[in-house]
């Protein structure tokens, strides 16, 4: 009878906790705007995995099978808000760099971005971001990396304005994806398809689950004039906070096409690379002390 009592007492406090639910099921998945001096810790790390690579210069060619593993790891702390835009902040970089596999056998190489260990304060100036170092003088190669950096940017161009329900569906535009591509895509272009599919626990807090699927392009930073092409067919994961509004966790996988030149004085180097590409990170609001 004890159990029995026990079962009916638990079933009780959960129709307390659910019960009015269905009455306001919905949810706002663009969640808080960003708080002046909140901080919180990115880690993402992106992989190409024996892609199907071509170099060709003359009339040399090269094939080769490349794999590349790009790792970013940074503290980001919000110093100034306008509205829900962050428009000033420091970010510690704590990790930041990309080993490459394949052109040559059993050849490793590891590049390390000169910005590793360093702190950016950023300062959104309109649509685009100036950026320092927190102290020092920063080298010609810091200041080629400083330029092509992104900031802090709101994402709620990939959410619905208004509260919906499980099952909701939408068109958002691709542009806000950069950031789990490592900011690595400039002028992305594309639509990607929506949809909020449940809401979960996760470590502790509710979240929204939400998939995605589409195709993205854009030009590849940093690797030459003009920059080679990329185009990315994905399938996509976020889970978002429903507190915080952080997205704490996210996955994609898919294909990755990128086709251009390369110029190294008169010399110039088409490149052609194809095949699976896989990315995730995570989001976590550093502790107050």
């Amino acid at each position: 009878m004890f159990k029995l009592r026990c079962v009916v007492g638990a079933v009780a406090v959960f129709a307390a906790l659910n019960f009015g639910r269905a009455a306001d099921d919905t949810f706002d998945l663009r969640g808080p705007a960003p708080q002046k001096g909140a901080q919180y810790i990115t880690a993402g790390k992106l992989t190409v995995k024996a892609a199907d690579a071509t170099m060709t210069r003359g009339k040399d060619v090269v094939k080769f099978k490349l794999t590349l593993t790009a790792t970013l790891e940074e503290t980001v702390t919000v110093q100034e808000v306008s509205g829900r835009d962050v428009t000033k902040c420091a970010v510690k970089i704590d990790k930041d760099r990309v080993e490459t596999a394949g052109l040559a056998k059993d050849a490793k190489f590891t590049e390390t971005s000169v910005l590793e260990k360093e702190t950016v304060i950023s300062v959104r100036d309109g649509a685009k971001w100036k950026h320092a170092l927190a102290s020092g003088k920063p080298t010609e190669l810091q200041l080629k990396e400083l330029a092509e950096r992104g900031g802090v940017e709101a994402t709620d161009a990939l959410y619905p304005a208004e509260k919906v329900k499980v099952g909701h569906a939408w068109t958002a535009d691709a542009g806000a994806f950069s950031k789990l591509l490592g900011n690595s895509l400039s002028d992305m272009k594309g639509k990607l398809n929506q949809k909020f599919v449940r809401v979960e626990m996760l470590n502790g807090e509710q979240v929204a689950v939400i998939e995605s699927q589409g195709k993205v392009s854009g030009k590849m930073k940093g690797n030459g004039d003009p920059a080679p092409d990329a185009d990315i067919e994905l399938t996509h994961t976020t889970w978002k906070s429903l507190k915080t509004g952080l997205a704490v966790r996210e996955s994609f996988a898919g294909t990755v096409h990128v086709r251009g030149n390369t110029k190294d004085g008169d010399v110039v180097t088409a490149l052609d690379i194809k095949g699976p590409i896989s990315g995730e990170s995570t989001t976590t609001l550093a502790e107050k002390k």
